[in-house]
């Protein structure tokens, strides 16, 4: 083996690195990269983790000192502000179990499960759900969301929470249902809740804007849940 000619190559290369590395901090420096852009953004985001982690310090403390409502006016109106602040959002819904507003923060608690399950946080997500759920009786959640909540529930074995999650889904409280939602319900349903399964397909006959593709699905999957043997709940 040549080894002092990878010796060699190995030298060069820790050069070769050094050159780079002193080369981009030239750049950084000259430019002033650091004070145009990189130095305005990590201020902005210490500010505003110490701003947020003060508002829930605050909080906490009119909490622990009987003022249920002052904490609930502080972490609601933050929430506001910041609504993708989970820390916030959470720290809110644990006041307002205490005061019993628990309507009020189920959107603050929703943005949450939403923001867990896209990064793929599903544990967590399904406890706040279950917790959610426990809690508020009419929640206003888009019936995709619920549909995606309710295949999670059905994975982990929670058959009749994904059941309720769907059943919510097809009264869509928000309006935004579509015949391609409804078509997810009622096959997401068809295991779960006959009942649904049939509401779901029937309403994607019904719906404007169901097309010929989306009708056939639907009434293939009516046909499946009304046979002979399906019991309906």
């Amino acid at each position: 083996l040549d080894t002092a000619g990878a010796n060699g190559v190995a030298y060069w290369a820790h050069i070769g690195g050094f050159a780079v590395g002193v080369g981009v901090a030239w750049a950084i420096k000259k430019n002033k990269i650091e004070e145009r852009y990189i130095r305005d953004k990590l201020d902005a985001a210490v500010n505003t983790t110490l701003v947020d982690n003060s508002v829930v310090d605050q909080a906490l403390e009119a909490r622990a000192a009987g003022k249920g409502d002052e904490a609930f006016g502080l972490l609601a109106g933050e929430a506001k502000r910041e609504p993708r602040n989970a820390d916030i959002s959470l720290a809110l819904w644990t006041v307002a179990l205490d005061q019993n507003r628990t309507a009020e923060a189920a959107p603050a608690l929703l943005r949450v499960i939403q923001d867990e399950m896209r990064q793929g946080q599903n544990k967590q997500a399904i406890d706040h759900w279950l917790d959610l759920v426990g809690h508020v009786h009419d929640i206003e959640a888009p019936p995709l969301l619920l549909v995606k909540i309710a295949g999670l529930l059905a994975g982990v074995g929670k058959r009749e929470d994904a059941a309720g999650a769907l059943r919510l889904a097809l009264l869509d409280p928000t309006g935004a249902m579509t015949a391609a939602i409804a078509l997810r319900i009622a096959r997401a349903a068809e295991g779960l809740d006959a009942q649904v399964s049939q509401g779901a397909a029937r309403m994607v006959v019904a719906l404007p804007d169901a097309n010929d593709l989306e009708k056939k699905s639907a009434l293939a999957v009516l046909a499946a849940v009304t046979r002979p043997g399906i019991p309906l709940r």
